[in-house]
């Protein structure tokens, strides 16, 4: 196996990058975790399915995990079945990189009506 196979494989594969989402884009959440092995401070964590069925994993700073808390609570266990769902990016200029800023949202979003004409 080449270094970077190994690497991509110890750092748990399928972390979401803000270059692959959109405002709109929601994680079922599967499961709910504190890392603090992977990364260089520790971090709650989110394994989920995207509306195309795959497997992501989310990393959360304080920030979104805040944000999310505000709608699916403090108990981990609660926001499995429930979606994390993205409002904007935010870039960090000093480092060169760009974040996901999600929320939560307890169900799925509702398929608009179709429109009635008017007789």
């Amino acid at each position: 196996m080449s270094i970077i196979e190994d690497y991509l494989k110890s750092a748990g594969g399928n972390w979401l990058k803000a270059e692959a989402v959109h405002d709109g884009y929601r994680v079922k959440v599967g499961q709910v975790w504190k890392d603090d092995e992977t990364f260089d401070k520790p971090y709650i964590c989110v394994g989920g399915i995207n509306a195309q069925g795959e497997d992501v994993r989310v990393r959360l700073g304080v920030q979104n995990v805040q944000r999310i808390a505000e709608v699916l609570g403090t108990n981990a266990k609660e926001w499995e079945g429930q979606y994390l769902e993205v409002i904007g990016t935010q870039a960090y200029p000093g480092m060169s990189a760009k974040g996901i800023l999600w929320r939560g949202a307890k169900r799925e979003p509702s398929k608009p009506k179709p429109k009635q004409e008017e007789f």
